[in-house]
């Protein structure tokens, strides 16, 4: 397991893909100019239930492409001045765009919206004093994985990445962060083929991309259960409306959200973005592994340029 070695105190909390949504809403005005919508390419095509024919060379560079995006808090205690609280936020995603000296990650968007909730103050206990001693937000950090290595992890601090888009309502659960270029920065966006969600049908076969804490990259096989049903219950619950999410069956543990979800062309074998992965824990033992429908991204990308 890593460690993030900055002080005797160690505390790395996982907010995502255990995300109870409630009713909140939220958008964020693209800061950059990006016209998203004419760099996309619809596919309207149908797709295949197995992967017989599945390009390989199309899965050896989504994966290649996969990034782990942690987002780590570093909290200063004022009572204390060497002991320093870490907390983090994580996820999967990967970057689809790139300009001149932009990099643009795409991922789950409450990923991204835990930015804008961030505590500034927080009571913590230490070991010197069991009591609740208060701590300020001191600074935060982006870094970026795109292997398992840790001397190949690239870190940003927050003047260099802003929040473009964001979305985190009624099932449409995405976000987009710009990251700024540097000299001897080695990532590039990798573009993908963007599917639709209008012919996916169940038993259609899934591959989501992800990458969990510490598991490297994670690559998992499965189908889509039901294309647009939720119980009415579960949807008032977390403000979603069901044609906005399909069901599948893909494994997904924490960290796996933001990862892209990819169905197999009938008549190519390529494979064409169809969906960004969200995991929501209901309560401890339930589980709904869904991912939001990439036609709903593609519509609300339409208002960020």
């Amino acid at each position: 397991m890593r460690k993030f070695v900055l002080s005797n105190i160690f505390i790395f909390i996982f907010i995502f893909g255990a995300c109870n949504c409630g009713s909140s809403q939220k958008n964020t005005v693209m800061d950059d100019t990006y016209d998203f919508s004419t760099n996309i390419i619809h596919h309207n095509m149908q797709y295949d239930t197995n992967d017989v024919k599945v390009d390989e060379e199309d899965k050896r560079i989504i994966e290649k492409a996969l990034c782990r995006i942690e987002i780590v808090l570093f909290y200063k205690s004022l009572k204390f001045k060497d002991k320093t609280l870490l907390m983090g936020i994580e996820g999967s995603g990967f970057f689809p765009f790139e300009t001149e000296d932009k990099l643009f990650f795409l991922t789950a968007g409450h990923i991204t919206v835990g930015l804008s909730e961030i505590p500034k103050v927080i009571l913590a206990p230490t070991k010197d004093d069991p009591k609740e001693t208060i701590y300020i937000l001191d600074k935060l950090e982006y870094r970026i994985w795109n292997t398992h290595n840790e001397k190949d992890v690239v870190t940003f601090s927050s003047k260099e990445v802003k929040v473009v888009a964001e979305e985190f309502f009624n099932g449409i659960d995405f976000g987009i962060l710009s990251f700024e270029k540097r000299d001897g920065l080695n990532l590039r966006a990798t573009p993908v083929r963007w599917g639709t969600t209008k012919n996916l049908e169940s038993g259609d076969m899934l591959y989501l991309f992800a990458e969990p804490s510490y598991m490297g990259k994670f690559l998992t096989k499965g189908y889509v259960i039901n294309p647009g049903s939720l119980n009415s219950d579960v949807a008032s619950k977390f403000s979603i409306k069901p044609e906005n999410i399909f069901y599948m069956s893909n494994d997904l543990t924490h960290g796996s959200s933001g990862g892209p979800v990819f169905a197999i062309g009938k008549e190519d074998g390529k494979l064409y973005l169809i969906g960004i992965a969200v995991m929501y824990n209901i309560h401890p033992g339930m589980v709904f592994k869904i991912a939001t429908k990439i036609d709903h991204v593609i519509e609300a990308l339409q208002k960020y340029e």
